[in-house]
């Protein structure tokens, strides 16, 4: 059956779960790996458009938040008096809108960012922290772990940036191909995860509450495959609108719950009906 077909009808149609229930295992991991791809470059896609243009797009954020710095030779440049820590309100949406991810950085928190190209740090850091330094980002974790990235094995080789949004916006265009793969391949790692975790839940919770217990775990893991179906396309929506809320999630978690939940009383009607033939 063609892949949109499936796709729609395991959102519209509970009847359609009269078929899915028989489908072999290999189709439904192959409609799950399709979900995924479709659902990571699509997102991928939206995300880096986002990043890359408009007014809320992240060169004017980066212009904002380090005015006047620029990268020379490998080496950081500031116009700023030093230390200077960017407050959090600029940094978190910059952190957030790299990552494509819905505020997992808070704006009201203390920045994560120092800004203090001396030999020797001076001011405290707090844990975590990242540090630009004169030749490197310094990634501070917990339990002293530090992480040294110089600056041209970040941007790609590239020893030389200017901190403006017209610079950024440039450099973001020049390796669009790698950034766009940069950005497909941790979607693809999100979605794999959020779409294992939910699946599992939704079968167990169907399992563990269904009252005949005539079907088996593996008829509802089967039916909840299926049943995922919003959250992927509510999340891609959700990309290419440019708009992440944290609670869009939990809305397309409880739609899906909501496909299962028809899914499954569509199949006991069927059984009664059977039955009682």
């Amino acid at each position: 059956m063609n892949f949109f077909a499936v796709l729609h009808r395991s959102i519209v149609e509970p009847s359609f779960y009269r078929e899915a229930i028989a489908f072999p295992r290999g189709s439904i991991i192959l409609f799950l790996f399709k979900v995924i791809v479709l659902s990571s470059i699509l997102s991928a896609g939206a995300d880096l458009w986002h990043l890359i243009n408009g007014k809320e797009g992240i060169p004017r954020m980066v212009e904002t938040a380090f005015p006047g710095m620029a990268i020379r030779n490998g080496v950081l440049h500031t116009a700023t008096e030093r230390p200077y820590i960017p407050p959090s309100y600029l940094i978190a949406p910059i952190l957030n809108k790299l990552l494509g991810l819905p505020k997992i950085f808070n704006s009201e928190a203390d920045s994560l960012v120092v800004v203090d190209t001396a030999s020797d740090l001076r001011v405290p850091l707090k844990i975590p922290s990242i540090v630009l330094r004169a030749h490197n980002v310094t990634v501070v974790l917990p339990g002293n772990k530090v992480m040294e990235f110089p600056y041209e094995n970040l941007f790609l080789g590239e020893g030389n940036l200017e901190f403006t949004a017209e610079s950024i916006e440039r450099f973001l265009k020049r390796y669009i191909g790698a950034v766009f793969f940069g950005y497909c391949i941790s979607a693809f790692i999100y979605y794999g995860v959020l779409f294992f975790f939910c699946i599992f839940f939704l079968a167990v919770a169907a399992f563990i509450f269904s009252f005949d217990h005539k079907r088996t775990l593996e008829e509802y893991l089967k039916i909840a495959s299926f049943a995922v179906s919003p959250i992927a396309i509510g999340s891609i929506l959700e990309s290419i609108a440019g708009v992440k809320t944290g609670w869009m999630l939990h809305f397309l978690i409880i739609l899906s719950t909501i496909a299962m939940f028809r899914a499954i009383v569509k199949l006991n009607s069927r059984s009664r009906n059977i039955g009682e033939q």
